[in-house]
């Protein structure tokens, strides 16, 4: 026989058990997790996951309102890129946040904290403070090899990337190898030498369109290939735009590209016997600029 007693306690327990599994509408962001993609993140809810303590917080960092963070001049309407205060002549950074996804206003000096709160949103602090020591280990290291004194930040950047490449040839991780010569493009092109650039840029786009897969040492390449250019072999905008540019620039003609790329394969090829054939992987150069061109175009036209 069921009693009242018996009743209110059920009552109870299902009144617990709708409040224990109700929806918070608020996110907590000492309780986040990040999935990242290609460089997309969405913020999730996961009590597993706790920013630890002596991790920086997320802060209110910029100017919300059309004002300048230098000077306070008021702007018409909010900048969407860098730009110059006509008031006090300071150029500075448009960005959003990661605290409430906001767009901002920033002053040049704040741009360092604004890129480690985006790592901390991100969940890669951690890994953050891990490349920052690396960074300082391999500066004591070169500056002790040259007997003492001041080692630049490219220096540094050259030794972990020379070292970097080593390690992922060694692992057959060529995805990693990829975007080490793509950073190592960046920097020539960063330091003006425009012809080792553009050789670089087409060295990491041979690669890229071959599809490398990071194998992390694991060697069974009849189930599981190194390369994988029909699924993975893509054409990277980045590497597009800069190789254009710069050809545009050291006022380089399609022939003559064509010959700085398949030298620049030919070698990869032979040592490394990637897939694609350097002719053909040639016509997927051309093929991406022209798109890139066709794109470019239609969004001028757009615009006007």
């Amino acid at each position: 026989m069921i009693t009242l007693f018996t009743i209110l306690a059920l009552l109870l327990v299902v009144v617990l058990f709708i409040k224990a599994n109700k929806p918070s509408k608020q996110i907590n962001l000492k309780i986040i997790k990040v999935e990242s993609l290609r460089g997309l993140s969405k913020l999730h809810e996961d009590n597993s996951k706790a920013i630890p303590a002596h991790w920086p917080r997320l802060t209110e960092i910029g100017n919300e309102e059309p004002l300048c963070p230098y000077c306070g001049y008021r702007f018409e309407s909010m900048p969407q890129r860098k730009s110059k205060c006509p008031s006090c002549n300071n150029y500075f950074r448009s960005r959003k946040r990661p605290l409430d996804q906001k767009k901002v206003l920033l002053k040049e000096e704040d741009l360092e904290q604004l890129c480690i709160e985006w790592i901390v949103f991100e969940g890669e602090y951690e890994g953050y403070l891990k490349r920052k020591k690396e960074f300082e280990d391999e500066r004591h290291r070169i500056s002790a090899s040259r007997g003492g004194g001041k080692v630049s930040d490219a220096d540094v950047h050259w030794g972990l990337w020379n070292k970097g490449l080593l390690e992922s040839a060694a692992l057959w991780n060529w995805g990693e190898y990829a975007q080490i010569k793509q950073r190592m493009a960046n920097q020539l092109k960063k330091e003006g030498k425009l012809n080792y650039a553009l050789n670089m840029y087409l060295e990491a786009f041979y690669w890229e369109i071959n599809g490398p897969v990071n194998k992390q040492g694991y060697l069974d390449l009849e189930s599981d290939p190194a390369f994988k250019p029909k699924e993975l072999g893509i054409p990277i905008p980045a590497l597009t735009r800069n190789i254009h540019r710069l050809a545009g620039k050291l006022n380089i003609e399609d022939q003559e590209l064509q010959k700085l790329f398949i030298k620049q394969a030919a070698t990869i090829h032979s040592n490394y016997k990637l897939p694609l054939l350097p002719e053909d992987a040639w016509l997927c150069v051309i093929e991406a600029i022209n798109e890139m061109q066709e794109l470019m175009a239609r969004l001028k036209k757009k615009k006007a």
